[in-house]
């Protein structure tokens, strides 16, 4: 799943890109296929990152469980205990948006489509770790 999972996410970018064309004329077809040492460094720090929030599970579990609370309360306690970890998923986004910007840049795109497609991958990401993390579910299922 862990090179799915960042060929997915880099792939996320692709709709947009591929209708914009840089001044040359070339268009944004698709992405190459990674390095091998970036898809290890990125395996790494998904695994330490699924490391930091398993260490939230007791919490986070018993927070879902708390049936005084409201979905409501409840989202907005794990999204406040998800930001204990703030720092390991900064560190995890920053590392997806420079393997992103890799892929762009090997493909020839301009800066501002580099600049669109990180922010593209930073947003998705984390909107679904925060999803099923409140839910409960791996981090990085789809």
């Amino acid at each position: 799943m862990g090179r799915a999972f960042l060929i997915g996410l880099a792939l996320l970018i692709l709709p947009t890109l591929a209708q914009a064309q840089d001044s040359a004329g070339r268009d944004m077809a698709g992405v190459r296929s990674s390095t091998a040492a970036e898809e290890a460094r990125a395996e790494a720090a998904k695994a330490a990152l699924t490391a930091a929030l398993e260490a939230l599970r007791p919490q986070a579990d018993a927070i879902r469980a708390d049936t005084a609370l409201s979905d409501e309360d409840k989202r907005q306690r794990l999204v406040a205990l998800l930001d204990q970890k703030a720092a390991d998923i900064d560190a995890f986004e920053t590392l997806l948006a420079e393997f992103a910007r890799a892929q762009l840049v090997r493909d020839g795109a301009t800066p501002e489509q580099i600049e669109l497609g990180t922010e593209i991958i930073r947003q998705h990401l984390m909107a679904a770790i925060i999803d099923n993390f409140v839910a409960g579910r791996d981090p990085f299922d789809d």
